[in-house]
């Protein structure tokens, strides 16, 4: 055996599956979910609880994405839309790795970090979930399926990844994506959770310092500044353009492993 394949077999082997959790609906489930994700959120946190006892919703769901996509499609020789392809695709593996997300919490029993879970190559790449007919890892399907593939820096504001400072959750559709992002966008710079007025000082999410160059070789900006600016308003917006003329040095809070609660501290992790 090749040490390539040996390398991959030990890595496979390290990883954790996650079952689809129940037979895949006869019918797309998406327009369920995407209501259970409106009643369950808002902008102090996830309601936890309504999301539990509603369970079977994002159980039909994340079967149903697991069996249908470009790839299953082809397949079975069931017709992918063809018209705005590139869309729908990038949205099914968004929405599909946000769900995952959700139910991967609920199957570890709600945890209140991501480092609570004993997943050997930690949480993001110790974990495979089943998309479009395939065993994947979160980290896989971020950096590769979505990421590497559609090279838009917006996508970072659609990318559920469970911690408390993460983009809100949302569902995203083919037709209207890019008009939501934008405001999404905003709302992430202005609610603290993507810059935080610190003694006069702002810092930021990190997110901005793994990926910069995704937000400046994927757009027409030559800074994080710039790029930032433009979903900025008010204080944080002159804030930028000053702290470009000297440079654009920004400084960048802490990542957080910290798991977003229930709004009311009510989880059921908490009971």
């Amino acid at each position: 055996m090749g040490i390539g394949l040996l390398f991959f077999g030990l890595l496979t082997g390290c990883q954790q599956d996650l079952p689809i959790p129940t037979d895949p609906p006869s019918k797309d489930p998406s327009k369920q979910w995407q209501t259970l994700i409106t009643q369950s959120t808002s902008d102090a946190g996830i309601d936890w609880n309504h999301i539990e006892a509603n369970k079977q919703v994002l159980e039909q769901y994340v079967a149903w994405v697991g069996t249908v996509g470009p790839q299953s499609n082809r397949r079975t020789k069931e017709r992918f839309p063809r018209r705005g392809r590139a869309n729908y695709k990038l949205v099914h593996w968004v929405n599909a790795y946000n769900a995952w997300m959700i139910y991967s919490h609920l199957h570890h029993q709600q945890p209140t970090k991501m480092t609570d879970v004993e997943v050997s190559l930690g949480y993001m790449s110790g974990q495979r979930v089943y998309i479009d007919g395939e065993y994947t890892s979160f980290s896989h399907v971020k950096h590769e399926r979505i990421l590497a593939d559609f090279q838009d820096p917006r996508l970072h504001f659609m990318l559920y990844d469970l911690v408390e400072n993460s983009p809100s959750l949302q569902f995203w559709s083919a037709l209207t994506w890019k008009s939501t992002v934008e405001l999404s966008a905003r709302k992430f710079l202005s609610s603290g959770k993507g810059a935080k007025n610190i003694e006069n000082n702002w810092l930021f999410h990190p997110m901005f310092k793994t990926y910069e160059k995704d937000f400046l070789d994927w757009s027409e900006h030559n800074s994080l500044c710039t790029y930032l600016e433009q979903y900025s308003d008010g204080p944080l917006k002159l804030w930028l353009q000053d702290k470009e003329d000297l440079g654009c040095a920004l400084t960048f809070f802490e990542h957080s492993t910290q798991i977003q609660l229930s709004p009311k501290g009510n989880s059921p992790s908490q009971d």
